[in-house]
């Protein structure tokens, strides 16, 4: 009857250790998945960001051709026509650069989906879409589900599993044995039995139930210590996503509305002569840093909860990750 429960031990054990790889297995590909999320939203991010360049591209030639005409008439000075064509060579040079990041970025997501190179064109998707905000509480109660928590506490159950598989490996077994003897003299048999009791002392395994039960506890510590940084990464995670989304909405609800009304009113003015032409580039080129501060908002906000599903292991939104 020992014996069995003994075995019962060591398959605890086996089972134990084989939880831990499984584990072990989730925590790789969640790492994958996350990484791969990030690549695809960077590389959506600078696709975007090249959009919103080259409409300020658009915009600038627009203005250039509009500062000739007034230059040939004498209604705008020679200077007006330098800026407007300076302006639109760094707007061409910006969208070069975005351009060398956009393949930059594909290249890297090409390779997390194991292509050398892009097989694909535009990545489909944008970071305008709307992001569920799930209760915090329901968020911290899901922190239980954390792989890098739960390894820990399977860690623990281990040892434990360990501790008690060594202590019934320590405790006195009796055995029995039964056999015939023949005895000489007068030619008889008999039927003879034998019970064998273990010498030693009963703290035998006593320095590995010790080592095991200090292990057990490091295991428990670290997984209270673990607890309490996830509940910190998540509080910090939910405050920069609610941030990042009420920044988004305001510049799209209230900022970027103005400023567009802002440059169609600067430009009726500026071609009444009643405002400069740096006035009126000064108001383009705030809509183009309220339009690049909207998409890092989305981004941002995209981020954060990329890491919260990380954390917590549920799925708050997807953009697809598809390609064209």
């Amino acid at each position: 009857m020992l014996d069995s429960r003994i075995v019962g031990k060591r398959v605890d054990a086996v089972a134990s250790r084989q939880s831990i790889l499984e584990i072990e297995r989730e925590i790789k590909q969640l790492d994958i998945a996350a990484q791969t999320a990030r690549y695809f939203l960077t590389a959506l991010a600078h696709q975007e960001r090249q959009k919103i360049a080259k409409q300020a591209q658009s915009l600038s030639a627009q203005a250039l051709e509009e500062i000739k005409k007034r230059v040939e008439v004498g209604k705008s000075p020679i200077a007006d026509q330098l800026r407007a064509e300076v302006n639109l060579a760094r707007r061409t040079l910006q969208i070069e650069d975005l351009t060398h990041e956009v393949d930059s970025s594909k290249r890297q997501l090409a390779a997390q989906w194991g292509d050398k190179t892009p097989e694909f064109g535009r990545l489909a998707g944008t970071l305008a879409q709307k992001i569920s905000v799930i209760d915090p509480t329901s968020l911290e109660e899901s922190l239980r589900n954390n792989p890098d928590l739960k390894i820990f506490l399977t860690r623990e159950r281990a040892a434990q599993t360990d501790i008690a598989l060594a202590k019934a490996e320590a405790s006195k077994r009796w055995r029995i044995s039964t056999g015939v003897r023949r005895y000489e003299a007068t030619d008889d048999y008999a039927v003879v039995a034998g019970i064998s009791v273990p010498l030693g002392d009963s703290s035998r395994n006593k320095g590995r139930i010790t080592a095991l039960t200090a292990e057990q506890s490091r295991y428990q510590s670290e997984a209270d210590a673990l607890s309490i940084k996830l509940q910190t990464q998540l509080f910090v995670l939910y405050q920069q996503l609610l941030h990042s989304i009420h920044v988004s909405e305001a510049l799209s609800n209230d900022i970027i509305p103005r400023l567009e009304r802002a440059v169609r009113e600067t430009e009726k003015a500026y071609q009444l002569g009643k405002y400069s032409y740096l006035e009126w580039s000064a108001v383009q080129q705030e809509l183009f840093e309220a339009q690049s501060d909207q998409l890092d908002a989305y981004f941002t906000a995209h981020i954060n909860t990329v890491e919260i599903e990380r954390l917590t292991g549920l799925t708050l939104t997807r953009l697809g990750e598809e390609k064209e």
